[in-house]
């Protein structure tokens, strides 16, 4: 490790709900870094197992480790928690289900010094609850400024919107935190982050590695709740974009379009009625995106104006082909889009 890059403090955060069967593995990972100037915060979130237990031990034996206690609030507010309390000159972020390789900060950081980079994201990679391993996230390598950057965000291209596998400059974070959604909180926030970047690295080493414990998936099962906080986040991305990426496309219109023609088509796989009025709902606000829309943003390809437009000219249709999807391949289909999801992949 280069002596000169250990004067730097890194804040780790990691947000914890009843996580006692993983957690040890994940603060292990941490703590046996190669960079060894860290801070070590555990936010327990209202934990009801033996996760608090485990949290004092290490804080107990390790003088970087802090441990956060709160009322159970979610993984946004856990991590707002960790960042009210942290220190570093940079900070990264783990899940509790997750561990990292032992080199992944002291690259990073490397990268981040020397590199002139506010944001390094790293290559990932996921094992199955069963310990089967599954193709990640793999960056092809790039530097960029953040306008750069929150375009391939935008285009679900090299920037992911997982908080996890990326190292920040702290100063990113002033004036920013994570909102009390239950999903897409780290998604919803990214936006800010790249559009504050100066500049964005990322690395094709692979050095995160997401873990799909048990129960993630039927827990990742869509619901109204979730559309609605999918619906939020795009409909605030749109704006944003069209806000800091100067140019002829209509940033506004043609994210949320895309966003509605994917949650109607999410919404019959999973079964339409069971969505009430809210499929209808959908289509009038899609409508209305589309005669409003603009010149259209290079990422909305053939396959994608496909959807838009069968969403857009025959709502009932999509939601008959719903309907005629077996339970056995319905079951299929959420199962492969939520692992996409939960290791934070295009959502």
């Amino acid at each position: 490790m280069d002596e000169g890059l250990e004067r730097f403090k890194i804040s780790v955060i990691v947000p914890i709900y009843n996580a006692e069967a993983c957690l040890r593995r994940c603060v292990d990972s941490i703590i046996g870094q190669s960079h060894r100037n860290l801070e070590i915060i555990l936010v327990d979130d209202g934990s009801t197992d033996g996760s608090p237990q485990i949290c004092g031990a290490y804080a107990g034996s390790d003088s970087r480790v802090r441990t956060v206690r709160m009322e159970n609030g979610g993984a946004g507010r856990a991590r707002n928690a960790g960042l009210d309390a942290c220190s570093g000159d940079y900070i990264g972020f783990v899940d509790s289900d997750d561990w990292v390789l032992p080199e992944m900060y002291g690259n990073m950081l490397r990268i981040a010094v020397k590199g002139g980079a506010d944001i390094v994201e790293c290559s990932y990679g996921i094992v199955g609850a069963d310990g089967a391993r599954r193709r990640g996230f793999e960056a092809r390598g790039m530097a960029m400024d953040g306008a750069g950057a929150l375009r391939e965000f935008v285009a679900g291209g090299e920037i992911m919107p997982a908080v996890w596998n990326k190292l920040y400059l702290r100063a990113l974070f002033d004036g920013i935190r994570f909102p009390p959604m239950i999903i897409a909180e780290d998604a919803f926030t990214m936006k800010y982050l790249l559009g504050g970047s100066r500049r964005v690295i990322s690395s094709a080493e692979s050095l995160y590695v997401v873990c799909l414990k048990p129960g993630s998936l039927s827990r990742s099962a869509i619901t109204a709740e979730k559309l609605r906080a999918y619906e939020a986040h795009f409909t605030e991305l749109g704006a944003y974009a069209q806000e800091r990426l100067r140019g002829p496309e209509d940033y506004a219109s043609w994210i949320p379009l895309a966003a509605y023609a994917n949650m109607m088509l999410r919404m019959c796989v999973a079964g339409a009625g069971r969505f009430g009025e809210m499929y209808g709902e959908f289509h009038g606000k899609l409508a209305r995106c589309r005669k409003m829309a603009g010149a259209r943003p290079a990422f909305i390809g053939a396959k994608l104006r496909f959807r838009i437009a069968a969403a857009y000219r025959c709502p009932s249709l999509l939601r008959l082909l719903g309907h005629m999807v077996t339970p056995a391949r319905r079951a299929k289909a959420l199962a492969a889009r939520n692992v996409k999801l939960l290791a934070g992949g295009r959502r």
